[in-house]
């Protein structure tokens, strides 16, 4: 009996009608020899279409509590860091599928808010020579009253401590400085003064350098837009001076190392710590360093503003000295006889008042070549110090 192939039974339950039977479907018909070069003679039929998944609603957000935290940073807003540009080179390949990023190196410096960065207008910042110069004058025309009166901390001392001594060993040094060879004067006076010459000279000395902060001070207040205020200066500028003192007895150790080096080494310690009262002011931490780090960060601007300082402060000695002999002359300082107390005091008091008068002139520069290094060391401007 003959098979019908067009039929279907039961025992070919995933055989449509119509569909030829493949020979590994049927154990009993042999396979045809022809089978690989057999074409067909109608286009094989397309597959029914599977049935259309269900939509499946979207998966509800977890608590803000079991969410994970974010693998990448956010991205730092605002201008780039100074003295740097867009990415530019090849993109970094990504990892793959599976494995998760692997977390960005810390930049050296946070960025900072972009209201941050120094602008045209910065009364501190400036981005050429320029533009250093007319700030500090700016700055000098705005604190130079007030400069004066905190100079009057150390000079009224030292002007006194000048005429006490001159009034109660002016016959001592007259006796030393006329005394043979042959004759031993007596230096127990002189001995005696020292047990109150040198408690006086380091208290004036602390005085000085409290000055010298509280200068610094007024300039700060006029660049970040407060009224220069003397009293606030010196209220600020004390907690200052124990670490001014520490650093510049290290600066100077440097520098006396410097000068047994060749001489030159000497010169360099001393134009880098030329900032260390404004760093000590302004900033907590290695002073000593951290001069070494400004200094470097643009040596060409360093090197410019620190030469301009120092050239202004031994034209302004100059002028002092040349004073300073033009009125020692009529007192008869070149006499064998010496001078009298009182030419001496007011000697003394000129080129004391000189000397505050350079300070003054020279603080406005001090601060503002402090802020163009650190600009260029990192992100900075006038309004980090507004806090």
């Amino acid at each position: 009996m003959i098979k019908n192939e067009d039929t279907v039974t039961d025992n070919d339950p995933d055989q449509s009608p119509g569909s030829e039977p493949s020979p590994s479907d049927d154990p009993v018909r042999p396979p045809s020899p022809f089978s690989e070069r057999a074409e067909p003679s109608q286009p094989t039929p397309p597959p029914p279409a599977a049935p259309p998944a269900a939509v499946q609603p979207p998966p509800a957000a977890p608590p803000a509590a079991a969410q994970s935290p974010q693998i990448r940073p956010p991205a730092p807003s605002g201008p780039p860091l100074y003295g740097q540009g867009p990415a530019v080179g090849p993109a970094l390949p990504r990892p793959p599928f599976g494995y998760s990023v692997p977390p960005a190196r810390p930049p050296l410096f946070p960025p900072a808010p972009p209201g941050l960065y120094p602008t045209p207008d910065d009364p501190l910042v400036s981005a050429d020579y320029n533009g250093w110069w007319r700030r500090s004058l700016r700055l000098l025309k705005a604190v130079w009253r007030q400069a004066a009166l905190v100079q009057l901390v150390w000079v009224v001392p030292l002007v006194v401590a000048g005429a006490l001594v001159s009034v109660l060993l002016n016959s001592t040094f007259t006796d030393l400085a006329n005394a043979s060879a042959d004759v031993r004067p007596d230096m127990r006076p002189f001995l005696r003064s020292l047990y109150y010459l040198v408690p006086l000279g380091l208290l004036i000395g602390l005085l000085s350098l409290l000055a010298s902060l509280a200068t610094l001070h007024l300039v700060v207040q006029a660049a970040v837009g407060r009224p220069p205020s003397a009293g606030h200066a010196l209220r600020a500028a004390a907690p200052r001076v124990p670490a001014y003192l520490g650093w510049g007895l290290v600066g100077g150790l440097l520098t006396l190392v410097g000068f047994l080096c060749c001489i030159l080494p000497g010169y360099y310690v001393l134009a880098v710590l030329l900032v260390l009262p404004a760093v000590v002011l302004l900033e907590r931490g290695r002073a000593g360093a951290r001069c070494f780090q400004l200094f470097h960060a643009r040596l060409g601007d360093a090197l410019a503003r620190v030469a301009t300082i120092v050239g202004l402060g031994i034209a302004i000695g100059t002028v002092q000295e040349v004073i300073m002999i033009g009125l020692s002359a009529p007192f008869g300082l070149f006499s064998t006889d010496g001078i009298p107390w009182v030419a001496f005091v007011v000697l003394s008091t000129v080129s004391v008042v000189l000397t505050a008068a350079s300070n003054i002139a020279l603080a406005p520069m001090t601060v503002t070549t402090y802020a163009d290094m650190r600009a260029r060391h990192e992100p900075f401007s006038t309004a980090y110090l507004t806090a």
